[in-house]
């Protein structure tokens, strides 16, 4: 389901974390990896254009150094989030990995406007791989955070299909103040949707840090979330919602978007 990653390199000090990173892919299914470097574009870090062959030469020096997979390369020139996306499209790419560096998820990464534009309007999933934390203890499987909504269900689709080789755990957080009505309703959706693939947790609580204490407490491989939607419950936009766990995870996060 996710076999073709395309995963955006800019050559920053954490590059070689990304790649071994890249190195556990494979648990999720991908066999063939496309490493995107971007030229020149809109943002002060950009590689130039009269240094391609350099950066060329630099990806495929990683392709090599990821055996498992079957990896091509390719130097792009233009907008980041964009090249992206184009080069996922004109591929029929299922994945887009970017890494994450720095006190926020997005801050020395392109611009973080630019990867906000692409977690907000890619067609596929987009994995973010935090490079900016020592190490986690990991070994607990997918974390779905769902909110219930239909824009979720590709999310949730995503997780159980992962969870079969994974393992894991679903959660829905409510607020601290919510009905008992909606405890039970928020449970009984994970027993209907999930079908026992993830054990399923309802917790209570501001959504976006409750989300990050149970993917420690889980030691999570994955979060795995919705792009877009708007949580019933709390009338909170899952972007947002999104966002927040974005910038505060220590773990790898994948957005699934609503309309995949």
């Amino acid at each position: 389901m996710l076999d073709h990653a395309i995963v955006g390199i800019d050559h920053a000090p954490t590059t070689d974390r990304l790649i071994a990173e890249l190195q556990d892919l494979a648990r999720l299914g991908v066999t063939r990896l496309t490493l995107l470097t971007v030229l020149g574009g809109h943002y002060p870090q950009a590689p130039q254009e009269r240094h391609r062959e350099h950066y060329q030469r630099r990806l495929e020096a990683m392709a090599a150094e990821l055996s498992r997979a079957e990896v091509a390369v390719e130097v792009r020139s233009g907008d980041p989030a964009a090249e992206l996306r184009e080069t996922a499209a004109e591929s029929d790419a299922d994945l887009i990995v970017v890494g994450s560096h720095g006190h926020t998820p997005w801050r020395d990464l392109f611009l973080g406007s630019t990867v906000l534009e692409l977690l907000r309007t890619s067609a596929i999933p987009v994995l973010l791989l935090p490079l900016h934390t020592g190490a986690t203890e990991r070994g607990g499987g997918v974390l779905l955070a769902t909110d219930g909504s239909d824009s979720a269900v590709p999310a949730e689709v995503l997780a159980g299909t992962l969870a079969r080789s994974l393992g894991g755990v679903a959660t829905t957080v409510v607020p601290s103040q919510a009905s008992g009505e909606d405890v039970v309703a928020a449970r009984e959706h994970l027993d209907r949707a999930l079908d026992g693939a993830l054990q399923p947790r309802v917790e209570r609580g501001p959504v976006p840090e409750t989300i990050g204490l149970v993917a420690e407490e889980q030691r999570a491989d994955l979060i795995v979330t919705g792009a877009r939607g708007r949580n019933p419950l709390t009338g909170l936009l899952l972007g947002s919602t999104a966002e927040h766990v974005l910038r505060a995870s220590r773990r790898p996060v994948l957005l699934v978007p609503a309309g995949r």
